[in-house]
């Protein structure tokens, strides 16, 4: 699971149209990628993986 920041751009005139920030859920097996997800929140993603926000890693060890 990861927390993004996102932007869109125009095609033509490569302006920012907005951005957000995103985090996207994911599950790999086997060295592919099995599931998935992107939320709105990286609060909605550990919910919806059953982890508590306590859960959230900040920095490396």
């Amino acid at each position: 699971m990861v927390e993004q920041e996102a932007r869109w751009y125009d095609a033509q005139s490569g302006v920012v149209q907005g951005q957000a920030r995103v985090a996207s859920q994911f599950v790999a097996r086997g060295g592919a990628i099995s599931f998935y997800q992107r939320h709105e929140s990286l609060g909605h993603a550990l919910l919806a993986a059953g982890l508590d926000p306590a859960a959230e890693v900040t920095s490396r060890s």
